[in-house]
């Protein structure tokens, strides 16, 4: 995400890549914590008498990486519609459109 914040420093391509990366590891994270939940499960996982403890840890994470990807793909369609990362009054409008469509949708 920090090198994200540098985009205009740099070209849309490499703001894509490290969308990509960030889209990754959410992927990495997800899919360990499916093997995790599995384990469990199956009665296989450590410290069964954790269980109720870790399960709601594993939900906030399972929760964040899941909301991490669908970020990733939105990231992804948004910075593809984009003609470079550099400044204009059209994607400062868009930004302002993004900011304000997602206060409206917090709920």
């Amino acid at each position: 995400m920090l090198k994200l914040g540098f985009a205009t420093s740099s070209t849309k391509a490499a703001a894509l890549s490290q969308v990509r990366v960030v889209s990754v590891h959410a992927a990495q994270r997800f899919e360990f914590g499916r093997s995790l939940a599995t384990e469990y499960l199956n009665g296989e996982g450590p410290l069964p008498e954790r269980l109720h403890i870790n399960a709601v840890m594993w939900k906030f994470l399972w929760e964040m990486h899941r909301k991490t990807a669908r970020w990733a793909e939105w990231a992804r369609d948004e910075i593809d519609a984009w003609p470079d990362t550099g400044d204009s009054a059209a994607m400062r409008e868009r930004g302002s459109a993004v900011l304000r469509e997602a206060i409206d949708t917090a709920g």
